[in-house]
C-alpha cells in the first residue's frame, strides 16, 4: 500500500523540513510515501475565503488517485487514537486499498469538496497548530501508526 500526503503550500523552514525527511524516511521502511505540494492561493483581508479554499480544494483532489482512500485533517473531524489511527491504516491494507491519500489544507483549511470526497474526516487534536507544522505532526503519526502494527517498540 502507499501513504500519499498532500499539502497546501510550500514549507519554508529548515527545521520543520528535516523533521518531514525523517519521518519520510521511516515512513519508507513500511510503504511507498509520495510527499506532494500544492500551491496556496494568496490570503488577503479582502479575499472571498470560500473562493480560496474552492479553488486549492481543486488543486488538492487533481492529485488524489482514483479509488484512494481519502483522510482529510480537519479540526472538526474525528479525533482518533494512535492506535485508532493504526487501526484504520491496518483496515486499509486488509481491504485491498492500494493508496491511502493525507490532505493537510492552507492556512483557511480546506475546501468543501475535499471534506465531501473525504472518506474520513480527522482532528489531530483539539489545540490550534500551524498547517506546516500540522505536517511534521501528521508524518510522525503515521510512522508511529506502522510501528503499532508491526508491534514494534517505538509506541509505549
Amino acid at each position: 500500500m502507499k501513504i500519499k500526503t498532500i499539502f497546501v503550500g510550500k514549507l519554508q523552514d529548515r527545521y520543520l523540513k528535516e523533521g518531514i525527511e525523517t519521518y519520510r524516511d521511516r515512513i519508507a521502511r513500511y510503504s511507498r510515501i509520495e510527499l506532494i505540494e500544492v500551491e496556496d492561493e494568496v490570503v488577503t483581508a479582502k479575499a472571498d475565503q470560500g473562493r480560496i479554499k474552492g479553488k486549492e480544494a481543486d488543486r488538492i483532489l487533481k492529485r488524489v488517485s482514483p479509488g484512494s482512500v481519502l483522510v482529510a485533517l480537519d479540526e472538526r473531524g474525528k479525533g482518533l487514537s494512535s492506535e485508532g489511527l493504526a487501526g484504520f491504516i491496518q483496515k486499509g491494507m486488509d481491504s485491498g486499498a492500494k493508496e491511502i491519500s493525507f490532505v493537510v489544507g492552507g492556512s483557511l483549511g480546506l475546501g468543501e469538496k475535499v471534506r465531501e470526497r473525504a472518506d474520513l474526516t480527522m482532528s489531530l487534536s483539539t489545540m490550534t497548530f500551524t498547517h506546516q507544522m500540522v505536517r511534521v505532526i501528521l508524518l510522525e503519526q503515521i510512522y508511529r501508526a506502522f510501528t503499532i502494527i508491526k508491534g514494534e517498540p517505538y509506541h509505549k
